[in-house]
């Protein structure tokens, strides 16, 4: 419970760093001027909620739905909604709702530059600039994100000699988003001040949501660690004594 209510304030607190900032007169060089389209309100306005779409996406409801997934699946076992276990109609529902904030913060950028893209081209002069790195890492980690639902329509039987290499892919896909993520959104907090209130406040807070997930995963593998060690023991000593009750049976007959 305590994992789940930092997840919700940290992603909270930097939305409100986010809301708190008002529009800035003077553009930065590595954003375009506002086209006659948009006004400079409206393009701040999608800007931010471009930004706020992704954290809460990211830092949120992609990390529970993960940690659902991977820690959870012992729990309330006896309710199967649909035929379905609780942590998997979770983990889908929260990674939809993340998808479906990815659409948000995606479409919002591109109405807010009129679907320029400001990423790297060929030729182009600014190809190592923030916003090229930040378009970059951002658009890999949504096209990994949105990979991972096809991805999961291959999820072989439990039992099935290739399951580990679906569980491994399905992991590293999953894995290389959220750092491409992060990646993004720390390049967005550093370099696009303008946005912040705080660009120290908006990497603390960043910092401390990554910190918080692997935390959490660090501590939550050190207790699955031990629960498998636990149960091996338990099983080692059941087949030592099954194989103690079978001689006694043999010696007797």
């Amino acid at each position: 419970m305590e994992f789940r209510s930092s997840q919700v304030l940290l992603p909270s607190v930097l939305f409100a760093v986010l809301m708190a900032a008002k529009p800035s007169e003077q553009l930065s060089d590595e954003t375009p001027k506002t086209s006659s389209l948009i006004s400079h309100e409206q393009k701040w306005l999608l800007t931010k909620i471009h930004g706020i779409a992704f954290i809460f996406a990211w830092f949120l409801f992609v990390p529970v739905a993960v940690g659902g997934a991977r820690y959870c699946k012992n729990y309330l076992t006896q309710y199967t909604p649909m035929g379905l276990r609780v942590w998997y109609h979770a983990h889908r529902t929260l990674n939809l709702i993340a998808v479906a904030l990815m659409i948000v913060g995606l479409t919002t950028i591109f109405i807010a530059h009129e679907w320029r893209w400001l990423g790297p081209q060929i030729g182009g002069k600014k190809n190592t600039s923030a916003t090229a790195y930040h378009t970059m890492f951002g658009i890999l980690s949504v096209l990994l994100a949105w990979i991972q639902p096809f991805n999961s329509l291959f999820r072989c039987n439990p039992s099935h000699r290739l399951r580990s290499l679906f569980n491994w892919s399905h992991r590293l896909l999953g894995l290389t988003s959220l750092v491409f993520a992060s990646a993004a959104i720390f390049i967005a907090c550093v370099y696009f001040y303008k946005h912040l209130t705080s660009t120290t406040n908006a990497i603390i807070f960043c910092s401390l949501c990554i910190g918080v997930i692997l935390g959490t995963v660090v501590f939550m593998e050190l207790i699955a660690w031990k629960n498998r060690s636990v149960e091996e023991s338990l099983l080692a000593e059941l087949e030592s004594d099954k194989h103690l009750y079978s001689t006694i049976a043999t010696n007797y007959h």
